[in-house]
């Protein structure tokens, strides 16, 4: 997108009862055309993303 920022936020979550991992990728950008600027509230966005990496659980069914 033409003259937008975007902000991302990665991580690689591993289960602690198997070597299991996640590749987790963020991302906050600004997609309104309809306002000539937007602002990402960059604290509240990169909350967001480390509460949905750390609500990340493994199913203990599928860990063998």
């Amino acid at each position: 997108m033409e003259n937008s920022t975007a902000y991302f936020y990665f991580g690689y979550i591993l289960s602690k009862e198997s070597q299991k991992g996640l590749e987790y990728i963020y991302t906050a950008q600004c997609i309104d055309k309809a306002k000539p600027s937007c602002d990402v509230d960059v604290e509240k966005e990169e909350e967001k993303a480390l509460h949905y990496m750390k609500s990340v659980k493994f199913n203990k069914d599928e860990l063998r």
